[in-house]
């Protein structure tokens, strides 16, 4: 955090006319956290969230910035927000083996606090509001680390590990879109040895099928297969299952799918992606698990379309994109986004490249910052400009400026 941090909350107060007392009372935290701030000081996430709750501003104006926000692949700004990342996620461990105390006044540890903070960047990721999903997530994991450092044993550790786990599994999900894969498995396995330590084997397993993710990424698709049937043993099929184990089930069948259809084995994909539909009728809609990990009806039909690109199959996909079920909820935007990727790339395939610079643009426009970060938009882009035999439309140079592409 900078000094202008500091200068800004002062501000803010004086405006209206609080004492640091006054500020620090409808903040709900303590006196020497507001004075160290305006001191030039820092604090974790969550006492930021407070204070901009307690004078009308949103966070973001007390997260530090270096000027407009960039997106390319080699900037300053992602590589201190990558060094930030990677000492909250492996921070230093002590010569006796213990890892290193965060340093935190008793009276500044609030559970509540911290799980507000957790779930303001829940939905921030969400909302596609990448930027600051990476440069609030360190942050929160060290208030997280301190939390599970300083709080008693018991029931109050307990739960300090839980949010610590979530909060690691959100910063193992973003890691992921902004194909940073190994430090997103560093984030995920920390993630999970929490997990398993409060005996949430929901969230424990939740989190092997975002690992699952990643090793998709890396090409460990026969080594997916076998870590997520192991992992699906783990939920008795005789019991009923309630609707976050169903979708912790689906999920792992997903990935499964999704591992075998990138290995070429598109029988063995269509398996595993029936048995996820029949997860989803069971839940009859789109379900979002305490993991904020949502999944049903249409999760697994757009998964269809997937399956049907990475086979080479446009005509097909675009079938299946539509017959998409109704009246079942919605899906998670990132989900929805991807899918719609997919859709572009079967336009592509079957030539129908308006139709493709049209659904490109809508995403430009819906979820920029979603799109900047997309490889493979990148690729479709490419893809579509050297397929146009004249001159290139006004959206498709936009779309090129845009992914920063030289046309």
């Amino acid at each position: 955090m900078t000094n202008d941090i500091g200068r800004r909350i002062a501000e803010l107060r004086a405006r209206r006319g609080m004492t640091q007392e006054e500020l620090a009372e409808n903040a709900g935290i303590s006196i020497s956290v507001v004075k160290k701030l305006e001191q030039g000081g820092t604090s974790r996430m969550e006492s930021y969230t407070a204070i901009a709750r307690a004078l009308g501003v949103v966070t973001l104006m007390f997260v530090p910035r270096s000027g407009p926000p960039h997106y390319t692949e080699t900037d300053d700004a992602r590589q201190q927000m990558l060094t930030d990342m990677r000492k909250a996620v492996m921070p230093p461990v002590r010569w006796d083996g213990s890892a290193f105390r965060y340093d935190v006044e008793d009276d500044d540890l609030d559970l509540e606090r911290l799980g507000q903070a957790l779930r303001s960047l829940v939905q921030a990721y969400h909302g596609n509001r990448c930027e600051f999903v990476g440069q609030a997530m360190p942050a929160v994991i060290r208030s997280a680390h301190a939390h599970v450092d300083g709080v008693a044993p018991g029931s109050q550790r307990e739960t300090a590990l839980r949010l610590r786990s979530c909060a690691l599994q959100l910063a193992g999900r973003y890691l992921i879109l902004i194909r940073e894969h190994d430090l997103a498995l560093s984030a995920l396995r920390e993630a999970l040895k929490d997990a398993v330590e409060v005996g949430d084997k929901i969230l424990a397993l939740n989190i092997t099928g975002n690992q699952a993710r990643v090793m998709i990424r890396q090409g460990w698709f026969r080594e997916v297969e076998q870590l997520c049937l192991a992992a699906i043993r783990e939920l008795e099929p005789g019991k009923s299952m309630q609707a976050d184990e169903l979708t912790a089930r689906g999920w792992l069948l997903l990935r499964a799918s999704a591992a075998a259809a990138r290995n070429n084995r598109p029988q063995d994909a269509d398996e595993y992606l029936e048995a996820a539909s029949a997860v989803a009728n069971d839940l009859g809609t789109e379900h979002v698990d305490a993991g904020h990990m949502y999944f049903g009806p249409l999760t697994v039909a757009t998964k269809r379309t997937e399956n049907a690109v990475l086979a080479g199959y446009p005509e097909k996909a675009l079938e299946h994109a539509a017959k998409l079920p109704t009246n079942v909820g919605s899906m998670a935007p990132a989900g929805w986004q991807q899918h719609l990727l997919h859709c572009a790339d079967a336009l592509i395939m079957t030539k129908q490249h308006e139709k493709a610079t049209e659904l490109l643009d809508g995403l430009r426009s819906q979820a920029p910052e979603w799109l900047h970060h997309q490889r493979y938009a990148r690729d479709l882009v490419r893809s579509l400009l050297k397929t146009r035999k004249r001159t290139f439309t006004d959206k498709q140079r936009d779309l090129a400026d845009f992914l920063s592409l030289d046309m």
